[in-house]
């Protein structure tokens, strides 16, 4: 099935930033080269190891890429949700995926062959450009990651995270455990933490996702530590 619709805000390639500045006939060429696929929830787009030798859109739903540690641990790169992409990296080289791709809910995705997006790029410098500054935002984001692990606190990472939000409700876009393993650490953990900010009067928890930020002085305070 291929991703080609009449309305430009339906385009599946009009949601992704790196394709904004092309004019709405450049979207349709490309959206043209793209085809729709539809995914169960849990199921994987593919594993580590796998050659990628395309670019995914997702037009609806949501992916988590994890990688696993020799004991099977999890860890959580990152969560897309929908107009964010992946499979970038094949528009330079075909190579194998360094982490796995795993469906969090039932997921639409648009596919475009490498080769075929290479071809519709041609003179297109400033999309190229993006994709580089994608990758390099990505990179930066990994590098965070791996070092707000190895230097701070289970209860500074928590509370950073929360931060992020700026919000007073969260709710949370993922389950627990993805989020605690997008911490780097395990969900009993998180949600020991978790409760004893409730006990301080921090937050306020409601159900598994939905939190109450109570005191945003004494969060911040924890972010210091």
């Amino acid at each position: 099935m291929h991703c080609c619709l009449e309305n430009k805000s339906e385009l599946c390639v009009a949601k992704v930033p790196i394709f904004k500045t092309l004019t709405y006939l450049e979207q349709l060429d490309v959206s043209k080269l793209a085809k729709t696929k539809n995914y169960e929830k849990g199921s994987y787009l593919f594993n580590q190891g796998d050659l990628i030798d395309s670019l995914y859109i997702i037009n609806k739903g949501k992916i988590k890429i994890v990688r696993y540690s020799f004991n099977g641990d999890e860890q959580v790169i990152r969560i897309l949700k929908e107009g964010d992409f992946l499979g970038e990296k094949s528009l330079f080289k075909n190579s194998p995926a360094d982490n796995f791709a795993i469906f969090l809910e039932d997921t639409s995705l648009c596919t475009i062959t490498s080769k075929d997006l290479r071809n519709a790029l041609i003179g297109k410098e400033t999309i190229s450009f993006k994709i580089i500054e994608e990758l390099s935002d990505r990179l930066y984001q990994a590098e965070n990651t791996i070092e707000n692990i190895n230097l701070y606190s289970v209860t500074k990472r928590i509370a950073d995270a929360l931060l992020k939000f700026k919000s007073r409700k969260i709710i949370l876009p993922i389950s627990k455990s993805d989020f605690a393993s997008s911490l780097g650490m395990s969900k009993e953990t998180l949600s020991r933490k978790l409760s004893e900010f409730q006990n301080n009067k921090i937050i306020k928890l409601n159900g598994q996702r939905e939190i109450i930020i109570l005191d945003n002085v004494k969060l911040e305070n924890l972010s210091y530590e």
